[in-house]
């Protein structure tokens, strides 16, 4: 498995990630662009005692959900 170091913005770096992982956050990210850069406003939470589900606007890439154990 590829990992490799989260940098922190003071040049530090925190944790590691898999490739997979990076490659599934700069896909976020572009999306995010391409959405318009929505603010913090356009973010939804819905929460149940199985999953915690993430939404920016009615996007569906731009959707995660964190299951629960």
């Amino acid at each position: 498995m590829l990992s490799t170091r989260a940098a922190l913005p003071n040049g530090t770096s925190r944790g590691s990630i898999t490739a997979d992982s990076r490659d599934d956050i700069e896909q976020a990210l572009t999306t995010w662009q391409d959405a318009g850069r929505p603010d913090i406003g356009a973010v939804r939470l819905q929460i149940t005692d199985r999953v915690h589900t993430y939404s920016i606007e009615d996007n569906p890439s731009l959707r995660w959900e964190h299951r629960l154990a």
